[in-house]
C-alpha cells in the first residue's frame, strides 16, 4: 500500500484527534480523494494493524458512520483480535470503542505511527507547500488560467487590465493557499496526490465575486473571506452559466456534500 497515502490517511485522523473529535468515512473520502468510502476498509484496518503494534490505541476508533455516530461493525472483532482479546459479544462493543476513542484523544506519540509508516516522511502543513512555491510558479499558474478562462494575452485594453489586476493577485493567491490549503473545499480533490509532483501545489482559486463584475475596476478580495481553492471540475461547474454562477454552498448542495 502507498506509504504516502497511508501517511495522509493517518494525518488525517490525527488532526482530528488531536481535536478530540470524530470523522465520517465520507469526508475522509473527500480531503484523501477516494471517491468510495468503502475503498477506505483496508487502509483503516492497516492502520489499527500499525497502531497496535506499536502500543498505541487504534486510531481508526474515531472514524465513524454518518447515521448513529459509530464505527462500522467490523472494527469491534477486528480490533479486539489485534489487541489479543479474541472475540468480542455485540453487548461489550459499545464500552470497548468508548476505551478506544478514549485512548486515541489522550494519545500525544502519533509520530510513531508516521515513521512506522514511511520513515522520511514529516507532517506537512499548507505553509511547507508555500515554502516550496515560488512567485514565479504562482505567477504561472494565474497566466494560464487567465489564458484559459479568457483567451486573453497581455496585450489590448482588457487584456491589460487582467494583466495589471493579476500582478497584484500573486501574493492574494498565496495568502489563500497559506489560509485554505490545496485542496478543493468543495469535493476536497488534491492535485498532488492524484498527479505526483505535476501537481504538486495546484489549485485553482475562486473569486466569490465573479472578475467579470467589477467592469474593470480596481478591487481589493481578502484572501480568507472573499478567494476559496478550488479544483478544475467544481470551478468550471461554478462559472459553466455566466448568467447563473453559483455560489459554493449551492454547488455543495448539487455534489451532496455536508461539512
Amino acid at each position: 500500500m502507498n506509504p504516502r497515502f497511508m501517511c495522509s490517511l493517518a494525518e488525517i485522523l490525527i488532526e482530528r484527534a488531536g481535536k478530540k473529535q470524530y470523522i465520517y468515512y465520507g469526508e475522509i473520502g473527500r480531503e484523501i480523494g477516494v471517491s468510495n468510502p468503502r475503498a477506505l476498509a483496508k487502509p483503516l484496518g492497516r492502520l489499527s494493524r500499525e497502531c497496535i503494534e506499536l502500543g498505541l490505541p487504534a486510531i481508526s476508533a474515531i472514524v465513524v458512520k454518518k447515521d448513529n455516530q459509530m464505527p462500522g461493525d467490523g472494527f469491534y472483532d477486528y480490533v479486539a483480535r489485534l489487541k489479543g482479546i479474541g472475540h468480542l459479544p455485540p453487548s461489550k462493543w459499545e464500552e470497548f470503542w468508548r476505551n478506544e476513542v478514549a485512548e486515541v484523544f489522550e494519545c500525544k506519540s502519533w509520530d510513531f505511527l508516521l515513521s512506522k509508516l514511511d520513515p522520511d516522511h514529516v507532517m506537512r502543513t499548507p505553509s511547507d507547500e508555500l515554502n516550496e512555491m515560488s512567485l514565479q510558479e504562482i505567477d504561472l499558474d494565474i497566466e494560464s488560467e487567465i489564458i484559459e478562462e479568457h483567451g486573453l494575452q497581455k496585450e489590448g485594453s482588457i487584456s491589460y487590465y487582467y494583466g495589471k489586476f493579476y500582478e497584484r493577485s500573486s501574493q492574494n493567491r498565496r495568502q489563500a493557499i497559506e489560509i485554505h490549503g490545496v485542496s478543493c473545499l468543495v469535493c476536497g480533490f488534491n492535485f498532488e496526490e492524484v498527479y505526483g509532483l505535476r501537481g504538486k501545489g495546484y489549485i485553482e482559486i475562486h473569486h466569490k465575486k465573479p472578475i467579470s463584475s467589477l467592469d474593470g475596476k480596481a478591487t481589493e478580495f481578502n484572501p480568507k473571506t472573499d478567494l476559496i481553492p478550488l479544483c478544475s471540475n467544481c470551478h468550471r461547474m461554478i462559472h459553466r452559466r455566466h448568467d447563473e454562477v453559483l455560489t459554493i454552498e449551492e454547488l455543495k448542495q448539487i455534489l451532496d456534500v455536508e461539512r
